[in-house]
C-alpha cells in the first residue's frame, strides 16, 4: 500500500475517533464542536477521497452518523450537535467530490486530446525517427506520467498465438522522460541488454510503481513502454498504448512507402533519361537535345547570353556501309560523336538527331573561341584517322550559327540557320574515303 493510501486511511480513522470521543463526552460547548468541525477540512482533502473512494467515504460517514446519534439518543442537545457536524461533514465531502469530478472532466478532455496527438505528431514527423519517438514522451509528460520510457526491438518481431515467445537479447531505448527531463536517445546509447529495461543509466533510482506494456499491432511486436502514471490515471495506459502502436505502424508504413516512392522516382528518372539518349553513341537523341537545350536557352538567368548552335554530319556514311558493312558504319557514327564531344566542354549538349546527323549547343560569349570549334573537332578526327587501323577516314562536315538566349524563343527556330552553314561546309568534303 502506498504512503498516500495509508495517510488517507489514517485521516478517516482519526476523524471517526474524534467524533466518537466528542459524542461520548457529551460536551456541546462551542470549543468542542469547533474541534470536530476543524477535522472536516482534513477529511475532505482530495487525496482522502481519491484513495478511499467517494462512495465509500460517504458510506463510512453515514454509518458514523448513525453510530454517534445512537450513542447520545437520550440527550437531544448532543444528538442535534452530532447530527449538525455529520451533515456539514457530508456536505463538505460531497462538494469536494463534485469539484474533483468537474476538474477530472476538464482534465480528461485535455488528456484525450494529448493522447490523440501521439498518432498525429508521429505521422507528421514521418521518417524522422528521433522526432517521432520524442513526440511520444513529450505528450506523455503532459498527461500525468511521472516518467515514461519507450523501447523498441531492432526489427519488429512476428509472433502469433501459436508461437512460443522468444525474447530478444537486446532492446533499444528510443526516448524517455523522467520528471522535467525529456530526451530522445540516439546512436549506440540506445542499445542495451533486454534485462536492463527497468534499471539502466537513464531510469530513476528512486522507488517507483510502473506499468510495463507491450507495443504491438496484430502479430507485429515493436517493443515495450515502461510508464509511471499517477495513481488515478493508471487506466489511461489502455488508451495510450494503442495510440503508440498505431503511430509506430503508420510511421513504418510511411517510411516503406517513401522508400518505394524514392526507388520508383529513381527508376522513372533513369528511364526518362534513357529515353532521351541515343543508344548507339551515348549522346542525347533528338528529344533529349530539344529538352535540355531549350531549358538552357529559355532560362531567365541566361537571357541575352551568347550561344552557338552546331550542326555536324558524318561524311560518306553510305560508302562505309556499302563497302565495309554496317558494323563499320556504327563504328563511324560513334567515332563522329566522340569527335564532337572532344571538341566541346563536358557541360555542352551533344546529340545525334538523325542517322548521320549531329547537333550541339553551347553557351559562349567569345567569338574567337566559337570560330575555332570546327577546327578543333576536325583536328580530333584527323588525329583519330592517323592512329586508326581502318582503311578509311572518318570525317565530319560542320556548320555553326551564333544566337542569343531568350525566354520567349526556342532552339528549333534556328536549326535551319545552322543547317545552311553545314550545307556550305559539306560542299568541301572529300568524297574519297580511302586512306592513301
Amino acid at each position: 500500500m502506498g504512503n498516500d493510501a495509508e495517510a488517507a486511511i489514517d485521516t478517516i480513522r482519526s476523524f471517526i475517533a474524534e467524533v466518537l470521543e466528542f459524542t461520548a463526552k457529551g460536551d456541546t460547548s462551542r470549543e468542542a464542536v469547533g474541534k470536530c468541525l476543524n477535522a472536516i477540512g482534513r477529511l475532505s482533502e482530495k487525496q482522502v477521497i481519491l484513495h478511499i473512494g467517494a462512495e465509500k467515504t460517504v458510506e463510512i460517514l453515514k454509518a458514523l452518523r448513525t453510530a454517534a446519534t445512537n450513542i447520545c439518543s437520550d440527550d437531544p442537545a448532543m444528538k442535534s450537535a452530532v447530527y449538525e457536524i455529520m451533515e456539514r461533514c457530508l456536505e463538505a465531502v460531497i462538494t469536494k467530490v463534485v469539484s474533483i469530478h468537474y476538474n477530472q472532466m476538464d482534465d480528461l478532455t485535455f488528456t484525450h486530446f494529448l493522447i490523440n496527438n501521439i498518432t498525429k505528431d508521429m505521422t507528421i514527423y514521418g521518417s524522422d525517427e528521433e522526432k517521432c519517438y520524442f513526440s511520444i514522451v513529450n505528450n506523455l509528460y503532459r498527461i500525468h506520467m511521472s516518467s515514461s520510457f519507450i523501447y523498441t526491438y531492432a526489427e519488429p518481431i512476428i509472433h502469433t498465438n501459436t508461437m512460443e515467445w522468444k525474447r530478444p537479447n537486446t532492446i533499444m531505448l528510443k526516448s524517455y522522460h523522467d520528471g522535467e527531463s525529456l530526451a530522445a536517445v540516439t546512436g549506440d546509447a540506445q542499445n542495451m541488454n533486454a534485462d536492463d529495461f527497468f534499471c539502466n543509466g537513464f531510469t530513476p533510482t528512486r522507488r517507483r510503481t510502473a506499468i510495463i506494456s507491450p507495443l504491438f499491432m496484430n502479430e507485429e511486436h515493436y517493443g515495450i513502454i515502461v510508464s509511471e502514471p499517477e495513481f488515478e490515471y493508471f487506466t489511461y495506459i489502455y488508451s495510450i498504448t494503442p495510440q503508440i502502436c498505431t503511430a509506430i505502424k503508420l510511421t513504418k508504413l510511411v517510411s516503406q512507402l517513401e522508400t518505394s516512392l524514392d526507388a520508383a522516382q529513381f527508376r522513372n528518372s533513369q528511364l526518362n533519361r534513357m529515353s532521351m539518349l541515343d543508344e548507339l553513341t551515348g549522346v542525347y537523341n533528338r528529344r533529349g537535345f530539344y529538352e535540355f537545350t531549350n531549358r538552357i536557352f529559355k532560362a531567365p538567368e541566361n537571357e541575352g547570353k551568347h550561344a552557338v548552335l552546331i550542326f555536324a554530319d558524318l561524311d560518306n556514311l553510305k560508302k562505309i556501309n556499302d563497302n565495309y558493312g554496317h558494323d563499320d558504319g556504327d563504328y563511324s557514327i560513334k567515332s563522329a560523336a566522340d569527335f564532337i564531344r572532344g571538341g566541346l566542354r563536358n557541360t555542352d549538349i551533344v546529340a545525334r538527331i538523325g542517322g548521320d546527323e549531329f547537333a550541339a549547343f553551347a553557351l559562349c560569349d567569345n567569338a574567337a573561341i566559337i570560330k575555332t570549334i570546327p577546327h578543333r573537332i576536325k583536328g580530333i578526327a584527323a588525329e583519330h584517322n592517323l592512329k586508326s587501323d581502318k582503311p578509311y577516314n572518318v570525317t565530319v562536315s560542320i556548320g555553326i550559327y551564333e544566337l542569343e538566349c531568350s525566354p520567349t524563343g526556342s532552339v528549333q527556330a534556328y536549326m535551319d540557320k545552322a543547317d545552311a552553314a553545314l550545307y556550305a561546309d559539306k560542299k568541301n568534303k572529300n568524297p574519297d574515303i580511302l586512306k592513301h
